[in-house]
């Protein structure tokens, strides 16, 4: 719950909430309600959870939290496409990734500390196995995948995930994998089959190169808006339209500090959040300061692409049109005189006033 940012009583707020969550744990039994109700929780902050399957060697079905519903489970393969020897496997495994197997080829390399009693800093590196190491290949496949596209719903990510995953390879017949563990009792008295099918293993091998690549056609090009100078103040101003490229399904898009229109239809201007197809026009708008040589910016967002339209109004004009002061006739001697009302115009911002032997009145009151 911390780490997506709600509250935990006793700990500070996190500032920076994590959009995917990697869980490299498990015990056996079904999905414990703790652990569904954090879940669902951190979903609901955008969150996604991806979950090692477990190293069992069983049906994902008996791991917690691996068997709890909307997390992305991850089961583990070795370098020919097969499960790993201990990888649980089931329908409820959404995805494979590499987790080592070394019956095969040996394991994954990553980063460690060799201290054993203090941490030494020295980024040393070692060997492991294991569905915890295939998680994070997932894990880190849907950071860049928010990075990409920050709009995905953890749904989204899932659903790219399997849509983009390579096919499970198809073996005639038994691997020298199988025949040894098959010769060595692992599988009791029946042949060891360790191929991998969307049944046992997920969609497919997560794909990083063909998920990041379909996020793109959500993308559109960049786009520009032409800054309008010398506007009149306080005053709606309609920018020039843009055409959407470059993308193959609806990207949301929305406004800040303005109003769209899709297909710039004058009626048609929203400031709510919404979606637009490659080749629509868009037009957006805003209303001018109401302060001379003020800029106000409106950013259009298209599936993360923002252009920003621009308006700076008049420069201070402080002359004001020319006046005069109709003069007054045959007034007693030394009575206060009082002149007709005049009203200032042609300027847009307040002016210096002055007068010489007398008094002035700002409404004349």
């Amino acid at each position: 719950r911390w780490a997506a940012g709600l509250s935990v009583p006793g700990a500070p707020a996190n500032a920076h909430p994590a959009r995917v969550l990697n869980m490299s744990l498990g015990g056996a039994g079904a999905c414990e309600t703790a652990y569904q109700s954090a879940i669902d929780a951190v979903r609901a902050q955008g969150a996604v959870v991806v979950v090692a399957a477990g190293n069992e060697n069983q049906n994902v079905a008996n791991s917690s939290p691996a068997n709890c519903a909307r997390v992305v489970s991850v089961a583990a393969t070795d370098s020919q496409g097969q499960r790993a020897y201990y990888s649980n496997y089931g329908s409820k495994a959404n995805i494979a990734a590499p987790g080592g197997d070394d019956l095969v080829d040996g394991m994954i390399y990553s980063t460690v500390d060799s201290g054993t009693r203090a941490a030494l800093n020295d980024n040393a590196y070692d060997a492991k196995q294991g569905t915890s190491m295939a998680t994070p290949h997932i894990a880190g496949l849907a950071a860049l995948m928010f990075a990409r596209s920050p709009w995905l719903t953890p749904d989204n990510v899932l659903t790219t995930l399997q849509k983009t995953a390579t096919p499970f390879p198809v073996y005639a017949g038994a691997t020298a994998k199988d025949t040894f563990l098959t010769d060595h009792g692992y599988c009791g008295s029946t042949p060891c089959d360790f191929d991998c099918t969307t049944s046992t293993c997920g969609a497919g091998i997560a794909n990083a190169e063909a998920a990041i690549a379909s996020l793109d056609k959500s993308k559109p090009d960049p786009f520009t808006f032409v800054a309008q100078t010398n506007a009149a103040l306080s005053t709606v101003l309609t920018s020039n339209s843009i055409t959407v490229s470059g993308i193959n399904v609806a990207a949301p898009v929305s406004i800040a500090n303005g109003e769209y229109s899709l297909g710039c239809a004058a009626n048609g201007f929203t400031s709510k959040a919404g979606s637009v197809n490659n080749g629509q026009t868009v037009c957006v708008r805003h209303t001018s300061a109401s302060a001379p040589a003020t800029k106000t910016d409106t950013t259009l967002t298209i599936g993360g692409v923002a252009g920003v339209f621009s308006s700076t109004t008049v420069p201070p004009d402080t002359t004001p049109d020319a006046f005069a002061f109709a003069p007054v006739s045959d007034v007693s001697p030394g009575s206060v005189v009082t002149s007709a009302v005049v009203s200032i115009r042609g300027i847009n911002t307040k002016a210096p006033v002055s007068i010489v032997d007398g008094q002035y009145s700002i409404g004349c009151a």
